[in-house]
């Protein structure tokens, strides 16, 4: 349509303008698109085709194109818009309130107390029962994570255990002076993650008599999945960015967000001791740096993807349920004023013809009206002559 309507503005501008004009309708057109001027040649600008198709489409373009950077870029037009959980903060319950208590005076002691009493008992006993957690809040977000078996047969939660290791350590490092240390933020995060609010065990795993990783990791997906309850994954870097990559692949309706903070990261490499003359220390770099080892690593993980079944046999829905305390409003509310804006423009720019058209066809019907008297009065002389 915009195509036409430019042709038709070129031809009228070549062949119906009195004097020869090198104007452009397209140049017109995008420098308004870009919020620049452009001039107009006067014997085009009074012209009633022109007011009426290129300033017009002009201002509905111009409105067009900013309500699309608009939603392309923010959310701020959609009257609910969507919540990312990037963070740390983002995921703990009532962190804010307990920075706030905490501050710069140290003293953890009160929130330690309520903390352990429950992960202790569970670290005891291995957890295997939503009732053993009493201060569970279906508020806060579950902070789920797979399993692992030590040579023992002791299976353990790998998050769980995470936290417990750097708990020990900070408490040894610290000794008495703990309790009434000023702790950095990372460490405050983590006295905010064993909050035992925070749930740690997946649907459905008191019903399994023999937990194995894989079980568990078809709880952890399908309550992912589920989207029902406030849960987040919780795993190291890699293992994180292959869950994402299947969960993607075979749920690709659903919007799976990969938080951008970490704890305690520590980096990792390669050391090659007493490596001499070879050259595979060398090659191994190149890999590195051209980025076929991470090539490698992605081919791997989609493979692993392909072999992997879903937990959860489950399709997009064919149609997408939409009511008005949504975002669709913002829909209706921008072409309501787009119908708005043209109508009034359209209605201003052809005031004069509406006003010829008015008089044209009053005219008409008064000259037919006429008419139709005088047919009557020829009717009744020659009824009467008769």
């Amino acid at each position: 349509m915009e195509t036409v309507g430019m042709n038709c503005t070129g031809i009228f501008a070549k062949y119906k303008s009195t004097r020869k004009t090198s104007f452009s309708p397209w140049l017109f057109l995008a420098a308004t698109c870009f919020e620049e001027t452009s001039s107009v040649p006067p014997s085009l600008d009074g012209k009633y085709y022109f007011r009426l198709t290129l300033w017009v489409w002009t201002l509905i373009s111009t409105f067009l194109t900013n309500c699309y950077s608009c939603l392309m870029i923010t959310d701020l037009n959609s009257p609910l818009p969507g919540a990312r959980f990037e963070k740390w903060d983002d995921l703990l319950c009532n962190y804010a309130k307990q920075k706030k208590t905490h501050g710069n005076e140290g003293n953890h002691k009160d929130m330690l107390n309520i903390n352990f009493h429950l992960l202790k008992l569970w670290h005891e006993r291995g957890q295997r029962t939503q009732s053993e957690n009493p201060y569970y809040s279906v508020d806060c977000f579950k902070l789920i994570s797979n399993i692992e078996t030590k040579s023992s047969g002791i299976v353990f939660l790998k998050f769980l255990e995470f936290l417990f290791v750097e708990y020990y350590q900070l408490s040894r490092n610290l000794g008495k002076e703990f309790e009434s240390a000023i702790l950095p933020r990372q460490t405050q995060i983590l006295l905010s993650i064993l909050n035992p609010k925070h749930g740690r065990l997946p649907k459905g795993i008191d019903k399994i008599k023999n937990l194995t990783e894989g079980a568990v990791q078809s709880l952890i997906e399908s309550e992912i999945v589920d989207c029902s309850s406030k849960s987040a994954f919780m795993a190291n870097s890699h293992e994180l960015d292959d869950e994402h990559i299947f969960l993607s692949k075979y749920y690709y309706w659903l919007n799976f967000q990969k938080g951008k903070d970490t704890l305690y990261s520590t980096p990792t490499g390669n050391f090659f001791n007493k490596a001499g003359p070879s050259k595979i220390p060398h090659y191994y770099r190149s890999m590195l740096e051209t980025g076929i080892y991470n090539r490698l690593l992605l081919e791997d993980v989609l493979s692993k993807a392909t072999l992997r079944k879903p937990a959860v046999k489950a399709a997009p829905k064919p149609w997408v349920e939409g009511t008005l305390n949504g975002s669709l409003i913002t829909l209706f509310v921008l072409y309501g004023c787009l119908s708005l804006t043209a109508l009034a423009a359209f209605s201003w720019e052809s005031r004069l013809c509406t006003l010829k058209v008015f008089l044209g066809t009053k005219k008409i019907l008064k000259h037919l009206k006429w008419q139709k008297i005088l047919k009557l009065v020829k009717q009744l002389h020659v009824y009467k002559n008769g």
